[in-house]
């Protein structure tokens, strides 16, 4: 199982014939909310925020979702919707 230390299940793209894909990913994969900069003062004027705001790795819709509705909990459900539909859990491994 790929975690955040083993980086991209790559023997899914081989599979699916799409390896040329994996030089095309990130090469560091971070975790939700791991400081990556600053905004610039273009950015910034552009968004009407202060220069030198600090950006953080985002994640998924979804997952994100998840957090903002309080699903952190063995047994706990969500449902999200939008262009698709997920049923999205958590739960413990026994």
């Amino acid at each position: 199982m790929p975690t955040l230390s083993t980086g991209w299940p790559t023997s899914l793209l081989q599979k699916l014939g799409l390896s040329a894909l994996a030089d095309k990913w990130p090469s560091t994969v971070l975790p939700l909310g791991t400081p990556v900069g600053k905004l610039t003062a273009a950015a910034a004027a552009h968004l009407g925020l202060a220069e030198g705001t600090l950006v953080a790795q985002g994640g998924a819709d979804a997952f994100v979702g998840m957090l903002g509705l309080g699903v952190v909990e063995d047994g706990q459900l969500a449902l999200l919707t939008g262009a698709c539909i997920l049923w999205l859990g958590s739960w413990v491994d026994v």
